[in-house]
């Protein structure tokens, strides 16, 4: 049975997530359909790649992660990529520039002629897409090689003279507060110096190993399971209380000691 996984900004109040599922069970036979996340904001590309890169390693070899975001019927090219025995399908929309780059090692592309005009949304074309990898197919198989795919940085946080820039990367549902600082790069920087973490005029100074070592209400600050720091509030939503959302500053700097 093959696993395929949807991520998407169509919601699930109309019926256009329905019709997508509908159009990839018409294609494949026996199917594991995991929404792995349909309320993307509209037009999210990076809140997309972002859910994708995170999911991706708890998923087995052969899974196909569909990617229905910010379709552009005046460019309808759907890309494919292959990492780790697993396939990622979207659209060229810059989505692919933001995973890491060993998942675009190499893109391919669907020759356009599979595309049909009446396929406004481009379901029945992805479906062709999945149920071809599901067959097995290799990618050179159903797609050509594409070098051109659009591309956008992917902000990294960086050591600076003023201590480590990084940004708000993401907000999860619980309004934690996802940023794109690695554990790695922090204590390279920090070592075991003191220091704080300046967010939209909040300040914080240690790490907690997690949420049970904080009171109901406390601000603090977390690696997550992927490494990257964290903050959030016991029991509350970071992201509303402190007024963060995607791209806001974060800065980490090192504080004086104090000796007297």
């Amino acid at each position: 049975m093959s696993v395929i996984t949807i991520t998407t900004d169509l919601g699930t109040s109309d019926y256009y997530l329905a019709a997508l599922k509908g159009s990839i069970l018409k294609a494949i036979d026996a199917v594991q359909i995991v929404d792995l996340n349909c309320n993307i904001r509209q037009y999210n590309i990076r809140q997309a790649a972002y859910n994708i890169r995170e999911a991706f390693k708890y998923f087995p070899v052969k899974t196909i992660h569909v990617a229905h975001i910010n379709a552009n019927a005046a460019n309808p090219k759907i890309l494919l990529v292959k990492h780790q025995e697993q396939f990622v399908v979207t659209f060229d929309n810059t989505l692919l520039s933001l995973l890491p780059k060993e998942f675009t090692a190499e893109v391919f592309a669907l020759n356009n002629t599979l595309i049909k005009k009446e396929d406004a949304f481009l379901f029945d074309a992805l479906a062709l897409v999945v149920s071809r990898l599901a067959q097995g197919k290799n990618l050179r198989e159903i797609a050509t090689p594409y070098l051109e795919f659009e591309k956008k940085n992917l902000l990294k946080a960086t050591i600076t003279n003023m201590g480590i820039k990084g940004i708000v990367e993401a907000t999860d549902v619980f309004g934690n507060v996802i940023t794109n600082i690695h554990r790695d790069l922090f204590y390279e920087y920090v070592k075991d110096q003191p220091f704080e973490i300046a967010i939209n005029h909040e300040t914080i100074s240690t790490i907690s190993k997690g949420y049970y070592e904080a009171e109901e209400g406390d601000i603090i600050a977390v690696f997550n399971s992927s490494g990257f720091l964290e903050i959030a509030i016991k029991e509350n939503k970071a992201s509303n209380l402190l007024g963060l959302s995607v791209d806001n500053a974060v800065l980490v700097t090192l504080v004086a000691k104090n000796y007297f």
